[in-house]
């Protein structure tokens, strides 16, 4: 009953986001009939969806040829599908839809970007249907945290229970906003087609970049590295150099970009070990005093979570200052013309 429960409402999430797709169209270049747009990006976006969502869960964790041989490609289990290669799944569909009908791609993905949120907004909600898939893998002592939606009990007898965070409700709040952003964008940044689905996307991809570390059940490549961060982070940097690649007034202006994404990606995965424990053995051969290592040890992990933070924030604010070079390179222009 609760898988049932899950998938009514992401087919609702999904055909209320191409609803809101044919209505965000509004008038495009060319005489073309909104629905016609709207709902072949609805189809091929369903088919692409489910066939990347299993493609790339059965890319991270290939046991599942050895457990249940090809019949593992068309197990249905909501489990068993990566959440970031649906969503690619759509976004190719889309692009592949505006091919089709010649409609210009980039300005397609802007208009498209507002309901894409918005589906997401009700997929991750309706996780809540499937146990500890949607939710935090420790507990939460603290009480005042104790109230819904900001974490859920689990009762497992009339003697225990504990509170785990709501990941699941937390991305789909956040979904929430990048609607109304991206509604912003999409009217404010209209004259360079691109970064309104740009920021919506990196937006997107950014609280999961973390909150993917903290959820129960998650497919993890190696330590605390996990497959869908790894997503996150490429289809971020995607959005990152396509912006710089845009922007850029000279070869510095797309270097500078890639090299901070690097220094971003390896600090992640070092504060992923740190939080771990799994530098400790190096802050032990430090050159410091015996006080100072054992300072470091005992509050190593502490500072992990929000150094990864800090970083995550650093992509999205990165990918602001591009996409707003560009729009001053084009009010120039447009200044330089009249």
């Amino acid at each position: 009953m609760e898988t049932v429960s899950y998938l009514l409402i992401l087919v609702v999430g999904i055909l209320l986001a191409a609803w809101g797709y044919h209505l965000n169209l509004g008038r495009l270049e060319r005489a073309l009939p909104r629905r016609a747009l709207a709902w072949l990006t609805l189809l091929l976006g369903s088919v692409l969806a489910f066939v990347l969502s299993k493609l790339v869960y059965v890319a991270f964790r290939q046991e599942v040829f050895s457990l249940h041989g090809a019949a593992g490609l068309i197990r249905m289990n909501p489990e068993e599908f990566s959440f970031v290669g649906g969503c690619l799944g759509f976004v190719l569909g889309g692009i592949l839809a505006a091919r089709i009908l010649r409609v210009r791609v980039f300005v397609a993905l802007d208009r498209m970007a507002a309901p894409l949120a918005l589906g997401i907004a009700f997929a991750r909600a309706a996780e809540s249907f499937l146990g500890m898939l949607g939710q935090g893998a420790d507990p939460i002592d603290a009480e005042w945290t104790h109230f819904f939606p900001m974490t859920v009990e689990n009762v497992y007898s009339a003697w225990y229970s504990e509170w785990v965070l709501a990941i699941n409700l937390h991305l789909a709040f956040l979904a929430l906003v990048c609607v109304f952003l991206a509604l912003t964008w999409q009217r404010k940044c209209a004259d360079i087609p691109g970064v309104c689905f740009g920021r919506t996307v990196t937006l997107l991809c950014a609280p999961l970049f973390i909150l993917e570390l903290m959820r129960a059940v998650s497919v993890t490549i190696f330590v605390r590295v996990h497959s869908e961060q790894i997503l996150c982070f490429a289809v971020m940097a995607a959005c990152i150099m396509a912006a710089a690649v845009r922007s850029r007034k000279s070869a510095w202006g797309i270097m500078v970009p890639a090299v901070l994404l690097v220094l971003v990606l390896g600090l992640n995965v070092a504060l992923q070990f740190g939080a771990d424990g799994k530098l400790n053995p190096f802050v032990e051969r430090l050159p410091f005093s015996e006080d100072a290592r054992d300072w470091m040890l005992n509050h190593l992990s502490d500072w992990c979570y929000p150094g990864m933070i800090l970083s995550d924030i650093g992509l999205v604010a990165l990918e602001l200052v591009l996409t707003r070079r560009q729009l001053r390179r084009s009010d120039h222009v447009m200044a330089k013309a009249a």
